[in-house]
Formats: structure tokens, sequence, C-alpha cells
């Protein structure tokens, strides 16, 4: 889960690693939405304190974020739907494969 790379037809793949990746791939592993306290449960298993756990939340999803805007990745691959759930959002053409 360290390494996740995104092909777009036509252009150079693109390789998120690190954390970033990690919440990637937990979105993936899911196929659907989850709270955002289970997807970080799962990026940072050891952290117990929910305030903590939220603060490490939005500065990685943010990273992410700016990451996918800079590749010239569509925004929302990733996105909430304002109840506190996150998903990756992939359209008809999308494909996850996981090659663990």
């Amino acid at each position: 889960y360290d390494v996740v790379h995104i092909h777009r037809e036509g252009l150079a793949a693109v390789s998120l690693d690190g954390t970033v990746a990690r919440v990637v791939a937990e979105l993936a592993t899911l196929r659907g939405n989850a709270p955002w306290e289970v997807i970080a449960g799962e990026v940072w298993p050891k952290e117990k304190d929910r305030d903590v756990l939220r603060r490490r939340w939005d500065v990685y999803l943010a990273r992410l974020r700016r990451r996918l805007r800079h590749e010239g990745i569509r925004p929302s691959l990733v996105r909430a739907n304002g109840q506190g759930a996150i998903e990756l959002h992939l359209l008809p053409h999308d494909r996850v494969e996981d090659m663990s």
C-alpha cells in the first residue's frame, strides 16, 4: 500500500507514495465510502487520540488533493459526501488493480 500508480490514457503514469498512497489504497480497498475515522484508523492504526488522528487526516488529505490537482487528475477522484464519509469515486471507465 505504499505506492499507487494512476494511469491515464496518452499521459505518463502518476506515482503516489508514502502516506498519501496509503490513503488512496485504503479507499480503493473499501470499494465504497466510509467515515474518515475508518480510513484514518487503517492508515495510522497506533494512534488512538481522535484529535491527533483528525489533524493527520486533514493534512494528508490536503496533500493528496494538492498532488492530484498538480498532476491534472480530476479532483473528484477522492471526494467527501458532506456527512463525514469519503470515497474513491471511480467513473465507468476507471478500474482498480490490486498488485499487492
